[in-house]
């Protein structure tokens, strides 16, 4: 009984020893904190720039400004080119034996994105001796209630025929563009290059599979060079997109030419049918209006008429044998002036940016006395 109590006693104390320490530490690191509190208090009372310095480190930091917009990157520059070098040979005809290397295009594009509403361009045809200017023009693109408008004035293709003004001409299906477009662009001036203004309506973003390109350019012959005259040309062209790679078109235009009694208008018209799809490219173009480089001596114009169908199979390898048919009549009013143009393909595309072809072109005339001719055309296309 004493020795348990002798014990309880004893761990009492011992418990009591080993507190004193901490007790002690916990104690002089008080005092030290209240000496260090008096200090730092004592020298902020003899030092007014010590307390504001103080006060200013223990309130909260100032909201920090948002840092400035970047600086608004200079406008963007593209520039592409590309060069359609050939070989001709006239194989049957008048000009049998003929053959030649020559240029057919090559072209420069300067593209600046102005804003994120405004385009420019500038498009220049390099040829050996002849440089020419083809495109100089604005393009202002706002959006109206989710519809895609533009505005475009200045040096451009008017939109009449789809294989001008679609197609491009360093993507043609073939190495040349049909009779009739050769003679609507060149001859006629319903479509092609030309000064004018144009207006365009994409409603696709509304989920109408329609597009609207409708302008008044100069219109005379002489094309983007010149207007010797009042006359203006509008042109009109409206594109429906109803299903996966199907494209429908149809153009006009109505072109016044000369002047005071001289002065007539003449007309265009067009349609076509665009369709992508399996592996295959098929365009069907038909193409009419007044024929004014053909007027008779009765005053009145001749009417032209021409239709064709093109097929062109993207194969594997980068393969793209084409065919093309075409009847061209220049004046309907007159019996045996009528052509057909038959027109075989062997091309391949290396690459994006390469691309050969070969075309055998045969021309037969409704005209008996026409000798028919055969030509074949190699052309390669470089794109930069």
């Amino acid at each position: 009984m004493h020795g348990r109590c002798v014990l309880a006693v004893a761990g009492c104390v011992f418990q009591f020893a080993a507190a004193t320490p901490a007790a002690s530490v916990a104690a002089a690191s008080t005092e030290d904190t209240l000496a260090a509190v008096a200090e730092r208090t004592t020298a902020a009372a003899s030092s007014p720039q010590a307390a504001a310095s103080s006060a200013s480190a223990d309130s909260p930091a100032p909201p920090v400004s948002p840092p400035p917009p970047p600086a608004r990157p200079l406008e963007s520059l593209q520039i592409k080119l590309y060069v359609q070098p050939r070989y001709e040979a006239q194989l049957a005809g008048p000009e049998s034996g003929d053959n030649t290397f020559s240029v057919k295009r090559a072209r420069v594009f300067f593209t600046s994105q102005v804003s994120p509403t405004l385009t420019g361009r500038v498009h220049f045809s390099v040829l050996p001796g002849k440089v020419d200017a083809k495109e100089l023009w604005l393009r202002w693109e706002p959006r109206v209630r989710q519809a895609e408008v533009g505005l475009q004035v200045g040096s451009f293709k008017k939109p009449f025929s789809y294989q001008d003004f679609v197609e491009r001409s360093s993507h043609l299906n073939l190495v040349d563009h049909t009779v009739a477009t050769a003679l609507v662009g060149q001859t006629l001036h319903f479509s092609g290059y030309d000064l004018g203004v144009m207006t365009t309506v994409d409603a696709r973003r509304m989920g109408l599979p329609l597009r609207l390109d409708a302008g008044v350019f100069n219109g005379d012959g002489g094309g983007q060079r010149t207007d010797s005259d009042r006359g203006k040309e509008g042109v009109a062209r409206l594109s429906a997109m109803p299903g996966k790679g199907l494209r429908l078109g149809a153009n006009a235009a109505a072109n016044r030419v000369g002047e005071g009694l001289a002065a007539a208008t003449y007309w265009a018209w067009g349609g076509d049918l665009a369709w992508r799809g399996a592996g295959f490219d098929l365009v069907v173009e038909a193409l009419g209006g007044d024929n004014y480089a053909d007027i008779c001596s009765c005053g009145d114009a001749a009417s032209f008429l021409d239709a064709y169908v093109e097929i062109l199979y993207h194969a594997p390898g980068g393969w793209e044998p084409g065919a093309r048919v075409e009847r061209f009549d220049p004046d309907t009013g007159t019996d045996g002036d009528r052509r057909m143009v038959w027109t075989g393909q062997v091309a391949r595309s290396f690459s994006r940016n390469l691309r050969w072809q070969v075309n055998w072109v045969h021309v037969a005339f409704e005209d008996e006395t026409r000798e028919a001719t055969d030509a074949l055309v190699s052309q390669w296309t470089f794109r930069f």
